[in-house]
């Protein structure tokens, strides 16, 4: 009898298939689930990792031999790594990432596992079959007390006098335990070498090199002395009945529901304490790099070096050695964007999603998953707490909230005696009207927000700005023709940057000079048209020659720890003025901020997407929520040309849950989530033609499947224009108002089918051009299915995918799916 071992590994390749291998005898009893394994594949070899292990006996007629052809299966080469780098729980995970994100399993794991753990050739694992990570492995110097604390405290007392440098190190030694580093005992680097040797000598302290982890963070000093804080009744019953669910065990969700300046942080910091008195782990994530800064800063001066970090920003050997650390178990509490929900941690206690209605959680590339979803589906599978907050939670998670499918927990009030500062919404037309402005460029700064910056100012205040477009001006224009300097690879008009005086793609990241004059009309130069934070940016500092001015974007944090230095500045009182995109909007507390001023929110409301109402509420509010947070009240000032619209006029008296219900009434009337599952299907090439077959070919096949059914009546259209914005009964929210007035721009000429069963009702919208149809050379198709069982969508989507793979015709043109989408562009 025959007995052999098969391993089912994941590769990373755009296939959703496993592949099998046999585990040669001096590895079968070494390679379990979780194990990455060096194997053949092709004429190559790659590095997989082992997602199942299973027996076959060779005189069972249904072995695997039978299923596989066991006698032609290849070896498995190498073991990389000696123990798993996935346990039990993370592998759930992947697969279950991978089944509801239709990506396939091997794409889905390498999401898992940081940039360094897994070889990036195969040359890189030694004769052994190891691999040892890149990068010299840095060792540092420890100290250890060799005799007992009573014979140290009696060497202390007889040597003060003789040897008080001796007796010092010794002390220091003693505070940190018995055990330290020499960088912890003496940071400004002088450690008295002498002293270490001649106390050696004497057998009362030891020494060693060990690994030292790489900090990420060693720039970051604690700079607040926090002081104990009472908490409000609201945080106190907030906190009690999380606190009870961390008792009771198992899996709840909660919902935080709390507004700017209420003091969720706290909460947070309290829940955390209390889990890790319980024996357990905590994960937080926040949607933005630069929030983080203060979560850190906050944590870290509570639990020290208990914490690790995790985002996109540190490099590859942080990255390993946080991972490392958070391996062995020497860091309890993980703080980090939405990959740290993937943290190698085996005692949850509980989650943390700060942010949660966040697009930033949405990952773009495969696999397309969303963080806070991905947050609440492990602490599922580990039996463990999540709590979401927000002071705009996310029209979906509030309504889980209503049907009490979450546990609603409220924070209406601020901590401090300042209530939510008021916000003015500026109606720009008729400051265009008052000052007859006929310049292309526009007003940028109504004459209310420039008195109340400089009334701020004089008073020793700071202004916050808040722009959504980076770069000087989003295009330039042709006055006589018409003529924009548009991207050669993608469907938009080229952003001009001052700091390089270059014409940016905010897409593929092409760039060129810009052009002196129109190329149609070689006489009319071109004009500078709108205004992103560097176009502010310039203004306020001939505005305001005496402030100090900085400037927030993508730009300007690209660098490792810019985040940190620009909000070190403003918080120390060095900047008077920041300019910022939407990383400013989030969760940050700069208590000496008391005026705030958007400029452009039009911009969100006017987006092609169902969700930019939402959006535009969410950003105004959070950005507001900065201003009036220490001492001095705080103003707001909006400026627009939709004074009247119900976002902003709900944003504006800071009414959450008029909005809600205002907006939650569009969703319901047009089948849009939380009432039904999204799922986006983007057909592209290169090759025009073949993508919009492609297109056409997987449109039919959806439909074709569909057993058609009439058209709901709570979607009904009038006769007379089927497609017409004006052809919906009721009102129709400005999220709908599409470009040219169609509420099926994105599907336009589409067509629709709907499935009516018992479980599942789909309706499939395309497939239409991409509303950006180019980017990066690939045209792009979408086809959109709305589902009320999302199992039903899925499994017609994998039947649609399989076939077209099987289509020759169709080399080289690509599907990518995007389930539940936050951004439809």
């Amino acid at each position: 009898m025959i007995s052999k071992h098969i391993a089912s590994v994941a590769i990373n390749i755009p296939k959703t298939n496993l592949f099998s291998y046999s585990i040669p005898p001096r590895l079968e009893d070494s390679v379990r689930p979780g194990h990455l394994v060096c194997v053949p594949l092709r004429n190559k070899e790659e590095i997989g990792l082992v997602v199942d292990v299973k027996s076959s006996r060779a005189d069972e007629p249904d072995g695997l031999d039978d299923l596989c052809g066991l006698k032609d299966i290849k070896e498995i080469l190498a073991l990389p790594y000696p123990d798993p780098v996935l346990d039990r729980d993370l592998l759930d995970l992947a697969r279950w990432i991978s089944d509801y994100y239709l990506c396939p399993i091997g794409v889905t794991i390498r999401a898992l596992i940081p940039a360094g753990v897994i070889p990036e050739r195969i040359s890189d694992i030694d004769g052994a079959g190891l691999f040892r990570p890149k990068g010299k492995e840095r060792l540092t110097r420890y100290i250890d007390i060799a005799r007992p604390v009573e014979v140290i405290s009696e060497f202390i007392s007889s040597s003060m006098r003789r040897s008080p440098k001796q007796s010092g190190l010794l002390k220091r030694l003693i505070e940190k335990g018995g055990r330290a580093s020499i960088s912890e005992l003496y940071p400004d680097g002088r450690a008295p070498h002498s002293i270490i040797k001649a106390l050696t000598g004497k057998g009362i302290i030891k020494c060693r090199m060990e690994k030292a982890f790489r900090n990420p963070y060693t720039a970051i000093q604690t700079q607040k002395d926090y002081q104990e804080i009472i908490l409000t009744d609201d945080q106190q019953n907030a906190l009690n009945q999380l606190s009870s669910a961390i008792n009771q065990g198992g899996f709840h969700v909660f919902l935080l529901y709390g507004i700017t300046g209420s003091g969720k942080t706290e909460v947070y910091l309290r829940l955390v304490m209390k889990t890790l008195e319980k024996g357990r782990q905590a994960i937080i994530l926040a949607p933005e790099i630069s929030i983080t800064h203060q979560l850190i800063d906050r944590f870290k001066y509570y639990l020290s070096d208990r914490i690790a970090i995790m985002h996109s920003h540190l490099s590859d050997g942080e990255r390993l050695d946080e991972w490392l650390r958070i391996r062995q178990g020497l860091a309890d509490v993980v703080i980090g964007a939405r990959s740290a929900v993937f943290a190698p941690m085996s005692r949850l206690g509980v989650i943390i999603c700060d942010e949660e209605h966040d697009p930033s959680y949405k990952q773009n590339a495969p696999p397309r998953y969303n963080g806070r979803d991905v947050a609440i589906m492990r602490a599922k599978m580990s039996g463990c707490m999540i709590c979401l907050g927000s002071a705009t939670p996310s029209l979906e998670t509030y309504y889980n909230a209503s049907i009490r499918k979450y546990r609603l927990l409220c924070l209406p009030k601020r901590v401090t005696p300042n209530p939510p500062p008021p916000v003015k919404l500026i109606d720009m037309r008729e400051e265009f009207v008052k000052k007859g402005e006929d310049d292309s460029g526009g007003i940028i700064f109504s004459k209310g927000l420039l008195d109340s910056m400089r009334e701020t100012l004089d008073k020793a205040g700071q202004v916050l700005i808040f722009q959504n477009r980076r770069g000087y001006s989003p295009f330039m224009l042709c006055p006589r023709c018409g003529f924009v300097p548009k991207c050669p690879n993608c469907s938009v008009s080229l952003t001009y940057h001052s700091s390089d005086e270059q014409l940016r793609c905010h897409y593929c990241d092409f760039q060129r000079p810009p052009l002196d004059s129109c190329p149609h009309c070689p006489e009319t130069p071109l004009k500078y048209m709108g205004h992103g934070t560097q176009k502010l940016e310039r203004e306020l500092k001939e505005i305001f020659t005496d402030a100090s001015i900085a400037r927030m974007d993508r730009d300007t944090t690209s660098r490792k720890g810019a985040h940190h230095r620009i909000l070190s500045c403003l918080e120390q009182g060095e900047t008077d003025i920041l300019v910022g995109t939407q990383m400013v909007t989030k969760g940050l507390d700069l208590p000496k901020i008391t005026t705030v001023g958007v400029i452009g929110a039009d911009y969100i409301l006017n987006l092609p997407d169902f969700r930019s109402t939402e959006r535009a509420f969410q950003m105004i509010t959070q950005v507001a929520g900065r201003a009036g947070r220490g001492d001095e009240p705080g103003k707001v000032l909006v400026q627009t040309f939709y004074p009247n619209h119900y976002s902003l006029s709900f944003a504006a008296m800071h009414d959450y849950i008029s909005f809600y219900n205002r907006e939650i009434g569009f969703r319901k009337r047009l089948f849009y989530p939380p009432f039904s599952r999204l799922l986006c299907l983007i057909v592209k090439g290169k090759d025009k033609k073949k993508a919009q077959k492609a297109a056409s070919f997987l449109g039919k096949y959806i439909k074709s499947n569909l057993n058609p059914g009439e058209t709901p009546m709570n979607l009904r259209f009038t006769k007379k224009n089927e497609n017409s914005q004006k052809g919906f009964s009721g009102e129709t929210p400005m999220n709908l108002r599409f470009t040219n007035g169609d509420e099926n721009h994105l599907f336009r000429n589409s067509g629709e089918s709907w499935n009516t069963g018992f479980s599942s009702q789909i309706r499939v919208l395309g497939p239409s051009m991409a509303p950006i149809f180019r980017i990066r050379g690939m045209y792009r198709y979408q086809i959109m299915l709305k589902a009320k069982n999302y199992k039903a969508s899925h499994a017609l989507v994998r039947r649609a995918l399989e076939q077209i793979s099987m289509q020759k015709e169709f080399g080289g043109v690509k599907v990518d799916v995007d389930v539940d989408p936050v951004n439809l562009l």
